[in-house]
Parts: C-alpha cells; structure tokens; sequence
C-alpha cells in the first residue's frame, strides 16, 4: 500500500505546494513565512507550536480554524480545520463551518499564489495521490 502526505480528516479544506529544504532552519522560515503572509490576509489569526498527532504540526489558530501544516516528498500541505465544540449540534461548529466556507477561495488563491500550489487531482487505489501544477 502507497501513501500520501497528511492531512488531517477534518479539514475543511487544504492547500499543496512544492518545497525542497536541505536544512530544518529552511522549513521553519517556512513555517514563519506562510504564518506572516496568512496574518496579513486574516490578522485574527495567532501564531502557535504544537503537533496534532506525528505528522501533523499545528502553526496558526484564531477562534474559527486552525492551520495544520505537514509534508512528505517534497510536497508540503496546509490544512484549515473548523474549530467547534465538544457537542454534536454545538452552535460553534456551524459558525466555525461557516467562517472556514466563507474564506475558502481567498484563501487557496493567496496560498496558491504565493507559494506556486500544485492541485490534487485524486488517490489512486493503493493509497497514493495525483497533482498537477498550478497555471
């Protein structure tokens, strides 16, 4: 079975870009980067460390979503998960659903444009997925 780079399941959406870096101060100024150019689009949001499981590494949150960040091969993916409350009809899962549906395609385009996306096209059956580059 093939694998692919994580993503957490609850996302609302998420973003690929390609990044080689030869040394790990490389990918924390890209960790700094993609924080700062974010925070100039949307400024509620607060800059943040910590994992959300092995792969996945928590980098930005305000009180809708949080930014997950993860990568694999080269391939790096941004993730933006709804923040709700612990209970199934909670009214903070739909304002959170909401505000991530509302700033979905600014958010993509900004994240595409900076930093060259490359889009999924699917997952094969053996568990690997497909991109192509961006225009």
């Amino acid at each position: 079975m093939g694998r692919s780079i994580a993503t957490p399941h609850d996302a609302a959406f998420t973003a690929y870009f390609e990044f080689q870096a030869e040394d790990s101060w490389e990918w924390d100024d890209l960790i700094e980067d993609i924080v700062n150019v974010v925070q100039i689009q949307y400024p509620s949001f607060d800059s943040v460390e910590r994992w959300a499981g092995d792969e996945l590494k928590v980098i930005a949150e305000n009180r809708h979503a949080t930014l997950i960040v993860s990568s694999y091969c080269g391939l790096v993916s941004l993730s933006v998960v709804p923040n709700g409350g612990s209970y199934y009809d909670d009214p903070t899962d739909n304002l959170a659903n909401e505000w991530c549906g509302r700033i979905e395609n600014n958010f993509l385009a900004l994240i595409n444009k900076t930093f060259n996306g490359v889009f999924k096209q699917g997952t094969m059956s053996n568990g690997v997925s497909v991109y192509r580059r961006g225009n």
